[in-house]
């Protein structure tokens, strides 16, 4: 219940005041005065709620009561009661933050309007309050995001204005100095899958125990912050205490927080060093710096400290080399292992000095050449196992790569699987296809055959044709059908009638005097001497 304490100086006005229902309103009398000094004690004792209080008494009056109250910072609610010709007081009253007033001889009507008025306004005021006590419990509660936000900020260049910076730093209790002196390194942690893998508890978990680490490390030798500036990498803000010998401890500082993490939570981690630099406004660039050693991995591989910059081959170009592409595409469906690796390897070494490549472009360069290998065998009817595979497979295995060094061997592997199924392929089918060829050949002999009439039989390509053709037995197609023309000459030769311009023609040559030469390359004599040796 609500405080009250009356104060007059007239007993019978306390008495009457008193059968008031102040219990009605939520009100219990706490106390009463008969003047202002009075008041005052019992005030800094009670601490009430609500004062019901006359303004002329002796010795002290009304309103210097309600001024002294008001230096104690008490929070209290005042009603005055007055007489008609007490205007003045209840103006002066009022003006020092009395919130009503009543006219004596008091009204119970009067009074109840006054005193429900008087308490409604201390319910609004106690819930604001404890409004703000809630919202104040939250807010410290929410010191460390607030504080990681305002560091994330910080070290991406997000937090302008000096005077408004020194302002969120005093607030947020850090202990940063605006001309101090910085370096930013970040930890990658290079375990960490690049779809999640893990819960987000668990994620939560490393996230809390990465920071944790890292700033107990940082605060042994320096002043600074760990925080989680993105998923799965932490910045890390030093701050030198001006001791002359620090920039001596970051080397093993580095060294030391890799190898924690990796005893204690058995990740791996790449560690990026921006340059120390003087001011925190100039953080930004130590971050920068951090950020671009922690992206050198791509070239580097994982797990290292890199502090150097890197330094691009101006005189490298910023595309990739399309027809180097498809003459890797050729050795593929040409099955040669050995010089696709090879030329895998010369084109990714190039791409390594590809000036502003980053890890998005070379894994976009490294789709593009599977795709490049992938259309050319399907435009020669060449499938492999996996060639039709879902193409989200191969985007999702291929884009969780960070290294270039992984996305060469990702290609590698994919281009060597591709060459071994292709040669299986073959080779289980190489002699069927011989046998169709050869019955081909047979059929149509006496036309003007060639490789393409073949080729569009089998629906296969006349390079791919002659390739294997020439692989399972030794001859080109062009010569098999020139022995089998041959062979079916001498057949006819047997036959004294026939006339040499017939069998010229009928075993596909138009010209006899081509069919001849044809012959006697092939037999060793010309027709004539062939049929004569036969009799």
């Amino acid at each position: 219940m609500l405080k009250l304490l009356i104060v007059d100086d007239e007993p019978y006005t306390r008495r009457g005041l008193l059968h008031f229902d102040w219990a009605k309103y939520g009100i219990e009398v706490a106390g009463e005065a008969d003047d202002g000094f009075s008041a005052l004690e019992q005030a800094k004792r009670l601490k009430p709620d609500l004062v019901l209080t006359d303004v002329r008494m002796p010795d002290m009056d009304g309103l210097e009561m309600i001024r002294r109250i008001r230096e104690m910072h008490l929070h209290i609610k005042f009603i005055i009661m007055s007489a008609y010709n007490e205007i003045d007081y209840v103006k002066s009253a009022l003006k020092l933050g009395a919130q009503d007033y009543i006219l004596k001889p008091i009204d119970m009507g009067e009074l109840a309007l006054a005193v429900r008025k008087a308490t409604r306004l201390i319910g609004h005021e106690t819930a604001e309050k404890n409004l703000i006590q809630k919202m104040s419990g939250k807010l410290m509660q929410s010191m460390p995001a607030l504080r990681e936000k305002f560091l994330t900020a910080l070290v991406c260049g997000g937090v302008e204005g000096q005077a408004n910076l020194a302002e969120r730093i005093r607030f947020l209790e850090l202990n940063l100095s605006g001309n101090g002196t910085f370096c930013v390194f970040v930890v990658h942690d290079d375990s960490r899958a690049p779809d999640g893998g893990t819960t987000e508890r668990d994620r939560q978990l490393t996230a809390f125990a990465v920071t944790n680490i890292c700033g107990e490390l940082i605060n042994r030798d320096f002043t600074g912050y760990a925080f989680e500036s993105r998923p799965g990498e932490y910045a890390c803000l030093l701050q030198f205490r001006n001791t002359g010998a620090e920039e001596e401890k970051l080397y093993p500082l580095f060294v030391e927080v890799r190898e924690k993490l990796r005893e204690c939570l058995g990740i791996e981690t790449t560690i990026g060093v921006g340059p120390v630099v003087s001011g925190l406004g100039n953080v930004p660039k130590s971050y920068a710096g951090a950020c671009g050693n922690v992206s050198r991995r791509l070239f580097l591989g994982r797990n290292r400290i890199i502090i150097d910059s890197l330094d691009f081959d101006e005189e490298s170009g910023g595309g990739f080399d399309l027809a180097k592409m498809d003459r890797i595409a050729d050795l593929l469906k040409n099955g040669d292992e050995g010089q696709m690796k090879s030329a895998v390897g010369s084109f990714f070494r190039d791409l390594a000095h590809c000036r502003g490549a980053d890890t998005q472009y070379c894994l976009n360069v490294s789709y593009q050449m599977i795709l490049t290998a992938r259309r050319k065998l399907m435009e020669l009817n060449i499938f492999p196992r996996n060639i039709c595979r879902d193409e989200s497979t191969v985007c999702g295995e291929l884009f969780r790569l960070e290294t270039l060094e992984e996305m060469q061997g990702f290609v590698t592997r994919w281009m060597t699987s591709q060459i071994r199924a292709i040669e299986e392929k073959r080779s289980s089918r190489s002699h069927g296809l011989i046998d169709r060829i050869r019955e081909i050949v047979e059929r149509r002999y006496s036309e003007n055959l060639s490789i393409k009439d073949i080729s569009r039989e089998v629906y296969l390509s006349p390079s791919y044709l002659s390739m294997v053709f020439k692989q399972e037995t030794g001859d080109t197609i062009n010569d098999y059908i020139t022995k089998v023309r041959v062979e079916h000459a001498k057949a006819m030769l047997k036959n004294p009638g026939a006339r040499l311009c017939d069998i010229s023609r009928d075993v596909g040559y138009a010209e006899p005097g081509y069919f001849s030469r044809i012959f006697k390359r092939m037999t060793g004599s010309n027709p004539s001497e062939y049929r004569q040796a036969l009799q």
